[in-house]
């Protein structure tokens, strides 16, 4: 049905619905289901538009983003993991010793077949250093996930930090508009060229208002719900656990919210759908670990996969028992090498996450490839074979053993 002013329709006809007034660039700029024709949520992106990332992307390498096509940034990327495998045989003592009897790569066979590195290969980062200390602005200590063996230690340049402010201000473009309030809910503490510090500097210049609630009450959810209440934030950042956690105290939402980042841990789907369903806000994924300083992928409204950080990091995904490349869109371990990372880079390391990468084209008009959902972490089983289990809440999605 088209009508041309929202404010004389009957809305008693359309109870029910949900009625979007979409703008030439293809914004909501308004919707309603009440008598009184209010606004249930701030206009959001009802056609996806090409995502910031990739216009990024085309914007580093200096060409139109018509001609980012995924043989192109393929050409970039082997440039710069051939850049890498060399860079550190020849300054890390580590892989000096790891990529023995390795001269050099000439095919991306080669590159398949390289050695994996490991969650414990991390405990010492002098080591793996490929630049002198003094490079090093943050060392990062994170205990290796379900072991009891020595913590992981990341080593982060300035350079390192700079480039992931860029992609969160770039991919959170996505999501915020100028005047808009981020509700930053994520754990830990503000710090120089720490997380939040990174998410602060990186939206600010776009002209958001940035809010952080006081730690003592990020762990309760009644006093988190009235804090966003009074603050009134428009875009909340935060794990999908807490988030979920807030829905009993805030069952119809929280006015004046228009968008969601889920990041920190795996989005599901069911409780995607009913932050969703409750709240009326747009939800977008983001999947990133500390040990490649932070941020990695981002969704966008198309909700056709994860967007990635394509000159920062080449991702692939391995059968976790026989370590063989597999194809686009099986599920297995995903593996990332960091590019353009001289002080600690880090080649084909096991993040122990189940994943799957997409090459389909993206809704928004992206070409390039991307990470479909994060489905869990691995756990290997006694018999041969795999499971990813899916922390917090323990479902598990049992593999046969590899054949």
């Amino acid at each position: 049905m088209a009508f041309q002013d929202i404010l004389s329709l009957d809305i008693a006809r359309v109870r029910g619905c949900c009625i979007h007034v979409v703008g030439e660039n293809g914004r909501c700029l308004h919707n309603s289901t009440s008598l009184d024709t209010l606004s249930l949520y701030r206009s959001i992106l009802v056609m996806p538009q090409l995502s910031p990332i990739d216009q990024a992307i085309a914007d580093e390498l200096g060409i139109p983003v018509s001609r980012l096509l995924p043989e192109t940034l393929w050409r970039i990327q082997w440039q710069y993991l051939r850049e890498t495998f060399h860079h550190a045989k020849q300054t890390s003592a580590f892989y000096a010793k790891h990529f023995q009897g390795i001269p050099q790569i000439s095919s991306r066979k080669d590159w398949e077949n390289l050695p994996l590195l490991t969650a414990n290969d991390l405990s010492q980062p002098e080591a793996l250093l490929g630049t002198s200390q003094s490079a090093v602005e943050r060392m990062v200590t994170l205990q290796t996930s379900g072991t009891t063996g020595s913590p992981k230690r990341i080593a982060l340049s300035t350079t390192d930090l700079q480039r992931t402010q860029a992609f969160f201000a770039h991919g959170l473009s996505t999501l915020l508009r100028k005047g808009d309030r981020l509700a930053i809910l994520l754990p830990g503490s503000m710090r120089p060229m720490g997380l939040l510090d990174l998410i602060t500097k990186s939206v600010e210049p776009l002209g958001i208002n940035v809010l952080l609630p006081n730690p003592a009450i990020r762990t309760n959810p009644q006093q988190l719900c009235a804090w966003i209440f009074a603050t009134k934030p428009t875009v909340l950042l935060g794990a999908p656990s807490l988030l979920q956690g807030l829905l009993p105290y805030a069952p119809t939402g929280f006015p004046h919210l228009s968008g969601i980042l889920a990041s920190t841990e795996p989005l599901e789907e069911a409780c995607k759908v009913a932050l969703a369903q409750a709240w009326h806000c747009e939800i977008l994924n983001h999947y990133g670990l500390t040990e490649i300083a932070y941020g990695l992928a981002l969704e966008c409204p198309a909700h056709q996969g994860m967007h990635l950080r394509s000159l920062d990091c080449y991702v692939e995904c391995i059968d976790p028992i026989t370590h063989q490349c597999l194809p686009k869109g099986c599920v297995g371990e995903i593996l990332i090498t960091t590019l353009q990372r001289k002080t600690m880079p880090l080649i084909r390391y096991r993040t122990g996450d189940i994943g799957f990468l997409r090459t389909d084209p993206c809704g928004c008009g992206s070409l390039l490839p991307r990470l479909g959902a994060i489905l869990g972490r691995l756990s290997l089983l006694p018999n041969g074979g795999w499971q990813w289990i899916h922390k917090p809440k323990g479902h598990h999605f049992g593999m046969p053993p590899s054949s």
